[in-house]
């Protein structure tokens, strides 16, 4: 009898080594893919972010490709699951195997397999669809491929093991997801260049790769061939549960509405974060990762208790965003700002996937759900990315966001009530919902009260695009340009002062020393010809007002609603018949000019930098070099990094270093007086607190002393690793 029974346990035991090696290796590739996943979404935006102005709307606009490839993907795995398994494992291998072979051939002669060669920089001058053409040819197939890999192994999970309990691996889809976002600014980041972390990561892409293919053999070596498979007969029976149980249109509309309300609110808040806060990885990458944290905390039963806290997180940081007004967070309050926003950000997201999680099919419907789910997301992105910007001048998607999440919240009480005695009452659910109401009646006002309040100034004209708001504002005394939070120049409106050089570019700040050190060499050297000038980067066009009769300024301006609005409403440009404005981003325009020679500049002056939001390619030894090669021989570059919350002057000081150039930094105080924001220069004009640095490659320019007080040595230092093309990190310059 013993003998009879010991063949039986022998089958017993391997399936179940079977068992737990399939799902062990289904989780290897689960975490692997959904790690590449959004490891890859960092590393190719901070590629195209200087082709493309370095402005932060890349990363709004590469969120919503991938999004749209994600979706693309699980439509992919919806399909193929509805299929034979047999057929599955075959085709699904075949593709994979298809699509690395087209990934390594299209990327022949790239620096890297993912990294497109400046040859297609041609395509920066469309910035949304050139983008989105360029993500597709660089990262798409790849990112197809692995968005299909997670629910499609889920899928054959719970139709061989698990059933239901399949949705546990979309937490450690989530996980790998929640991995890969965390570990680019603190791990690849830092230690590896732009091409060295595409190799890399198209390393694991090889190896994510080989597991697909060592999955899909094992099953159909041990299921397909063994005979394990369900009968014709079970899979009709199978098939007629799944038409009984049909997912009803109602039921997708409000999966779509509960994706796509995270994604708008992720979306807008990393959008508008950046607009006064430099686009590095790590902060487009915290939105994301809590956006990513509350799938993980919500797809478990165990869950639905502490709602309860997720509850009082939202009322509290919406009650705080919009009472004080998102407009009214500057940039001077970066950190509060930025931990309100992330917890309104992530208890909405919380509230939102509970109720998704709560509302999920059985398994036999999973690829459906995730690839609804996905839709709602890239609505979601598309809402964010590129219709609010079209029509809103504000950022009106965040309160859009906010109010959405709180009508979930609203008819979700009673469900919560379930799983909370405190909340069954009816009194109490009633008291919350007239709460929630009242605050967001009150909030919404205040905070369009707050974003017109403009501290009794006029609102000539605003308006919103790829590269932000732009703001124009007048009062008695003064026409402003704003671009987000920040003050781009100003003119005064009487007349007889509208000229003088004003705010940070003043006759004592590094600008105007510069001008008055080019003006004593041409004395001292007895030249007589006139000044050739380039600006990068245009504001109210204040650096004209140093213009002399015959001079020649070269402005380089990405924005062409910044071109429209200082053509219309300020006139230091009309103090200078021979200056002309050249659209796009200045680098690729210099690049372009080189090519029929040098520009030869007295002066080129690097403008880019009076915000909190840094074009880092335009800081780089590369970048440097360049514009070396765009002056004279005694020529002066000036750097503008006035700046709240980054240093960047150990950067200067270590490219200035490595290339052996003379530097000096002018740094002007302003009153003391926290009620004075202005103080009169000696000529009349108003003045800011500004810092410029100021580099030659003639050390005789830049002579010591230095010819007044506010000029100093710049501060060199060799532990600032030399920025370039291939490597920066923000993190280091960061002031907190």
């Amino acid at each position: 009898m013993e003998k009879l029974m010991k063949p039986e346990m022998t089958i017993e035991r391997k399936k179940d080594i079977f068992r737990q090696t399939a799902v062990f290796l289904i989780g290897i590739t689960i975490f692997l893919s959904s790690f590449l996943l959004f490891l890859v979404q960092p590393m190719i935006s901070k590629y195209f972010l200087p082709w493309f102005g370095g402005i932060s709307s890349v990363w709004t606009v590469a969120v919503l490709f991938f999004q749209c490839s994600l979706l693309l993907g699980y439509y992919y795995s919806c399909v193929l699951s509805k299929k034979r398994l047999s057929f599955q494992f075959v085709f699904h291998g075949l593709f994979i195997v298809a699509i690395l072979i087209v990934a390594l051939t299209i990327s022949r002669g790239w620096p890297s397999s993912i990294t497109p060669g400046v040859d297609f920089k041609s395509f920066s001058s469309q910035p949304v669809s050139g983008l989105l053409v360029l993500l597709s040819i660089s990262v798409g197939l790849p990112y197809i491929v692995l968005s299909a890999t997670s629910p499609l192994l889920q899928q054959w999970i719970g139709q061989l093991f698990f059933g239901d309990k399949a949705y546990r691996f979309y937490r450690l889809s989530n996980l790998g997801s929640f991995a890969g976002l965390l570990s680019y600014p603190l791990f690849f980041e830092p230690y590896l260049t732009l091409y060295g972390q595409a190799k890399f990561w198209f390393g694991l892409f090889i190896l994510e790769i080989g597991l697909l293919i060592g999955t899909v053999w094992i099953f159909r070596k041990h299921i397909i061939s063994g005979k394990k498979e369900k009968s014709s007969e079970e899979n009709k029976s199978e098939n007629k549960k799944i038409e009984a149980g049909k997912i009803s249109r109602k039921t997708i509309r409000s999966w779509i509405f509960l994706a796509a309300i995270p994604s708008i609110m992720m979306l807008a808040l990393t959008n508008y974060l950046t607009q006064g806060i430099t686009p590095f990885p790590l902060l487009w990458l915290v939105p994301l990762a809590l956006y990513l944290f509350s799938f993980i905390v919500c797809f478990k039963e165990s869950f639905r208790p502490s709602i309860f806290y997720v509850v009082t997180l939202f009322i509290g940081s919406t009650a705080t965003l919009l009472f004080i007004g998102p407009i009214s967070l500057g940039s001077e309050n970066l950190i509060f700002k930025f931990l309100v926003l992330s917890a309104t950000l992530f208890s909405c997201s919380i509230i939102c996937h509970w109720r998704l999680y709560i509302s999920r099919p059985n398994f036999s419907q999973l690829t459906t759900f995730y690839l609804v789910v996905a839709i709602g997301g890239a609505l979601g992105g598309f809402f964010a990315g590129i219709i609010a910007p079209i029509i809103f001048c504000e950022y009106f998607e965040i309160q859009i966001s906010i109010l959405a999440a709180a009508y979930i919240l609203f008819k979700s009480l009673p469900m919560i009530g379930a799983h909370r005695k405190f909340f069954g009452n009816g009194v109490v659910i009633l008291t919350f919902r007239l709460f929630i109401i009242l605050a967001m009646i009150i909030g919404v006002l205040l905070s369009l009260n707050l974003s017109s309040n403009t501290d009794g100034d006029k609102i000539v004209d605003m308006k919103r695009n790829f590269y932000g708001k732009l703001v124009i504002r007048k009062n008695d005394q003064y026409m402003k340009m704003y671009n987000g939070q920040i003050l781009h120049g100003l003119q005064a409106s009487d007349e007889k002062d509208s000229l003088k050089p004003s705010s940070y570019y003043s006759s004592d700040s590094g600008i105007g020393l510069a001008f008055r050190l080019k003006n004593e060499i041409k004395k001292e050297t007895g030249d007589s010809s006139s000044l050739k000038v380039g600006v990068i980067g245009l504001g109210v066009g204040t650096v004209a007002a140093f213009c002399s009769e015959g001079d020649n300024f070269v402005f380089y301006e990405i924005n062409p609603d910044v071109i429209a609005a200082e053509e219309k409403y300020f006139v230091y440009l009309k103090n200078c018949p021979e200056s002309k404005i050249v659209i796009g981003d200045a680098r690729i325009s210099l690049e372009k000019e080189l090519a029929s020679g040098s520009n030869e500049y007295d002066i080129l002056a690097v403008d880019a930098f009076t915000d909190d939001a840094i074009p880092v390619h335009l800081l780089t030894k590369e970048a440097v070099q360049l514009y070396l090669k765009h002056l004279s021989g005694d020529g002066i570059l000036a750097f503008h990094i006035s700046n709240r919350n980054i240093n960047l002057e150990p950067v200067l000081a270590s490219i200035a270093n490595n290339l052996k150039l003379s530097a000096t930094i002018v740094d002007i105080e302003q009153d003391k007086d926290p009620k004075k924001e202005k103080t009169k220069n000696a000529d009349g004009g108003i003045f800011f607190k500004s810092k410029w640095v100021l580099i030659s490659r003639n050390s005789t320019v830049l002579k010591e002393p230095f010819p007044q007080k506010t000029s100093r040595p710049i501060h060199r230092s060799d532990k600032t690793r030399v920025w370039t093309d291939n490597y920066s990190n923000i993190l280091t310059a960061l002031q907190w």
